[in-house]
């Protein structure tokens, strides 16, 4: 049996050359914090390109992890990128985090 449950953020605004910070909390069905088997993050450019393919996230602690992407300053693109996060524990539940931001150029 596998169990998904799926989540959607708008993250906002970033501009070329900054970076956005993801992170990730990951509990049990009590609560308390755990890892996860595996935390994998895909992420697409505006033309859909995938800039970061399955990375592995950072754990910081029981629970959590980062990852932080840096949008090139020079040949990155501006508009709207996506990406998800994905969890999977060995119990076969898959969490799924969707998320969007916009990268624009310093005006």
């Amino acid at each position: 049996r596998v169990d998904m449950v799926k989540y959607d953020y708008d993250l906002g605004d970033i501009q070329l050359g900054e970076t956005l910070s993801l992170a990730l909390s990951v509990t049990n069905e009590a609560g308390t914090a755990t890892d996860p088997s595996t935390v994998a993050v895909n992420i697409r450019s505006p033309s859909r390109v995938l800039v970061v393919d399955a990375a592995d996230m950072t754990r910081a602690a029981e629970g959590s992890f980062t990852y932080d992407y840096t949008v090139p300053a020079t040949t990155g693109e501006t508009g709207t990128y996506s990406g998800n996060v994905t969890a999977t524990s060995g119990g076969g539940r898959v969490v799924i985090a969707t998320f969007r931001f916009e990268v624009r150029r310093d005006s």
